[in-house]
C-alpha cells in the first residue's frame, strides 16, 4: 500500500469533519485499518466497523432509530443510559454524589466504579487546590484535645479521630522543648505537617463537594464531554437498508476480525470492502480539524502496518513528535532513499523492497537557508549528537550565515549541515601581535583564544555516513576561516566518541586539551585543534593535548 493514498484519506477526513459528517468511509486497506484503529485509540475516532458500500449494522445497536448521532459521540447517554458515561454525566452535571443514588437510579456497579473513579479529584489535584491548608488548620486547632472536648467542639466522629491521629499531632506535641513561646510551637509543628503525606480522602473530607470534578477538570483530563450527554446539532441521517446484516464485527469477543457466514468474501467483492468511521465533536466543533501529511510523498513508497504504526503513534523517533494537542495528526515524512543489499546505495522507485533500479546521484554542498532549520531532524538521530532549540540554530544563521552549510542530496533531503562561529576571547587581545611562545601568554594568559573558527555542530544523517559529508562540510568552513585570517579551526567532541575522533584526526585536527566535565551527565570533552594558514610555524597547537587537563570555568 503506498503513502500516496494516505494523503488522500486524510483530506477526505478533514472534510468529512468540516462538514459536520457523523459517519464516513474509507477504503479497507491494511495500512487504512492500522490507521483508523490508531486514530480510535487516541481518540479522534468514535467507532471503527468494517462493511461494505452501506453502513454496518453494528453502528446502530438496540432498537433505537437508524441514525449516526450514536456514532459520533458514542457511548451516547440517550442511547445507553446506564453506562459508565451516563453516570459521570450525573455526577459533575447532576449533582448525584453518592454510590446509593446512582444505583437507585439503575446503574450497574461497573458504570457505578467509572464514575467514582472519574469524578474524583486526586489527592495530588486536591493539594494543589490548597486543601492541605485547611488540613493543617484543623490538627492544629484541635491537636492535643482529649475526646470529650472534640465532641463538645462538635468534631468528635471517628473519622475526625482518625485525622488527628494519622497526623502525628500528639507525639509532635510532646517532642516540643519546654518554655517555647506558641507562635514558635506552631510554626515548628507546620514545619513537620508540611512534610507529612495525606490521604486523598482526608483531603476530600475538608474540600467537600470540591472534591467532585468540574467540566474543566473533564476538559484538561481529556474525557469526551459529548460522550456524557451533550447533544449535538446538524447530524445528518443515512437510513439503512432494511434487509442489510454487517458480516463484519470488530467488536467480538475473539480478537481480530471474524468473517460471518452471511457473506462470503471474494476476489470479486473485496474491492467493495469500506472502513466506517464514527466521528466525533466537542460542543459543536469537530476534533478532528487538521490531517494531513508531514510532507507530500514524491515516490510510492512500501510500508507495511507495523512500521507505519511505530511512527503515527507518536513514539520517540528523533524526527517525528508525538501529538501535542487534540485536532492534529502526523505522518511520517517518506524516506526518499532505501538502502539494499548492494554496497551502493540505490532508490527504489515504483517497486517493493530490494528492486532497484536507479543509482543515487551525488550530493552537494550549500549555505543553509531558514526553511532548512525545519528539514534537518533526520541528522540528529545519534544520541550522541546534541540537539538545541530553534533560537540557537537562528543566532548561528543570522550572525555567521558564510558558516552554516548544509549537504543535500538529489532528491533535497538534508543528509548532513555544519554551524561554525568566528571569535576571539578575550576581545581584542592583550599584546599584539599574538604569540602562544610569549612568557605573557604562557603564565597571564594561559587560556587566551586567539582569532580563529569553532565548529559548532557537525552531523551526518545515520544512513548518510561514510560518504566523506563530514570532511567536504569542515574544509568549506575552513576556506571561510583562511579568508577570515583565522589562527586554527576548532572544536569540541565527547571522549567517548571514538568514531568521531578518529575520523577529526584523518581530517588534520588533534587534541589541544581535555576539558572535565563539561557536557551534562559528567562526560568529558576534548578540544581539537587544526592549524590554518595563518599559523605558518603550527604554534597553536600541541602534541600531548590529552595529559592537560582543564575546568570548563577556564575554557571561553
Amino acid at each position: 500500500m503506498s503513502l500516496v493514498n494516505l494523503a488522500h484519506v486524510c483530506s477526505h477526513l478533514q472534510n468529512a469533519s468540516l462538514a459536520r459528517l457523523g459517519l464516513t468511509s474509507i477504503p479497507y486497506t491494511r495500512l487504512h485499518l492500522s490507521l483508523a484503529l490508531l486514530l480510535h485509540k487516541q481518540g479522534f475516532l468514535s467507532q471503527v466497523h468494517l462493511g461494505g458500500a452501506s453502513p454496518p449494522a453494528a453502528c446502530f445497536p438496540g432498537s433505537a432509530a437508524p441514525d449516526n448521532h450514536h456514532v459520533t459521540s458514542a457511548p451516547h447517554r440517550d442511547r445507553r443510559p446506564r453506562s459508565g458515561e451516563a453516570a459521570l454525566w450525573d455526577v459533575v452535571y447532576g449533582g448525584v454524589r453518592n454510590e446509593e443514588a446512582l444505583r437507585l437510579r439503575g446503574y450497574p456497579e461497573e458504570s457505578i466504579q467509572f464514575a467514582v473513579e472519574g469524578s474524583r479529584l486526586s489527592g495530588a489535584q486536591l493539594e494543589a487546590d490548597g486543601w492541605r491548608k485547611h488540613w493543617m488548620d484543623f490538627v492544629l486547632e484541635h491537636g492535643g484535645k482529649s475526646e470529650e472536648d472534640l465532641v463538645a467542639a462538635g468534631v468528635g466522629g471517628t473519622f475526625e479521630q482518625k485525622i488527628l491521629r494519622q497526623s502525628g499531632i500528639n507525639s509532635m506535641l510532646q517532642q516540643l522543648p519546654e518554655g517555647i513561646s506558641l507562635a514558635d510551637a506552631e510554626k515548628e509543628l507546620r514545619r513537620h505537617l508540611r512534610k507529612r503525606d495525606i490521604d486523598r480522602d482526608i483531603l476530600a473530607y475538608f474540600a467537600g463537594p470540591a472534591a467532585f470534578a468540574t467540566p474543566r477538570h473533564l476538559e484538561r483530563d481529556g474525557i469526551t464531554i459529548q460522550a456524557m450527554g451533550l447533544e449535538i446539532p446538524s447530524q445528518h441521517v443515512t437510513p439503512l437498508p432494511p434487509t442489510y446484516r454487517d458480516p463484519w464485527n470488530l467488536e467480538g469477543t475473539s480478537p481480530g476480525l471474524e468473517l460471518d457466514n452471511t457473506t462470503l468474501i471474494t476476489n470479486k467483492n473485496r474491492a467493495s470492502r469500506r472502513l466506517w468511521l464514527g466521528l466525533k465533536y466537542w460542543e459543536g466543533s469537530p476534533v478532528l480539524t487538521k490531517a494531513r501529511l508531514i510532507s507530500k510523498p514524491t515516490k510510492r513508497l512500501w510500508l507495511s502496518s507495523r512500521e507505519l504504526g511505530a511512527v503515527v503513534r507518536g513514539s520517540h523517533a528523533g524526527e517525528v513528535k508525538g501529538l501535542s494537542r487534540v485536532g492534529e495528526i502526523m505522518a511520517p515524512k517518506p524516506r526518499e532513499g532505501k538502502k539494499t543489499n548492494d554496497s551502493r546505495n540505490r532508490l527504489v522507485e515504483g517497486g517493493p523492497p530490494g528492486h532497484s533500479t536507479t543509482k543515487a546521484k551525488m550530493a552537494n554542498v550549500r549555505p543553509m537557508t531558514p526553511m532548512d532549520l525545519l528539514r534537518f531532524n533526520p541528522c540528529n538521530l545519534d544520541h550522541l549528537t546534541e540537539t538545541y532549540n530553534i533560537g540557537f540554530y537562528l543566532d548561528y544563521f543570522t550572525r555567521w550565515p558564510q558558516l552554516c552549510k548544509v549537504m543535500e542530496n538529489e532528491s533535497g533531503q538534508i543528509e548532513a549541515y555544519i554551524l561554525g562561529k568566528l571569535e576571539s576571547s578575550p576581545y581584542p587581545a592583550p599584546i599584539e601581535p599574538y604569540d602562544p611562545n610569549l612568557k605573557i601568554y604562557q603564565k597571564k594568559f594561559p587560556n587566551y583564544l586567539p582569532w580563529h573558527a569553532h565548529i559548532t555542530c557537525l552531523t551526518v544523517a545515520p544512513v548518510a555516513r561514510r560518504k566523506g559529508f563530514a570532511t567536504k562540510l569542515s574544509e568549506a568552513l575552513e576556506v571561510v576561516g583562511d579568508e577570515q585570517d583565522c589562527w586554527f579551526v576548532d572544536l569540541f567532541v565527547r571522549v567517548e566518541n571514538e568514531a568521531a575522533i578518529q575520523l577529526y584526526k584523518r581530517m588534520g585536527y588533534s587534541v589541544y586539551r581535555r576539558i572535565i566535565d563539561y557536557y551534562n551527565g559528567g562526560s568529558d570533552a576534548y578540544d581539537m585543534r587544526k592549524p590554518l594558514k595563518r599559523d605558518k610555524n603550527r604554534k597553536t597547537v600541541r602534541a600531548n593535548g590529552e595529559n592537560i587537563r582543564v575546568d570548563p570555568s577556564e575554557v571561553w
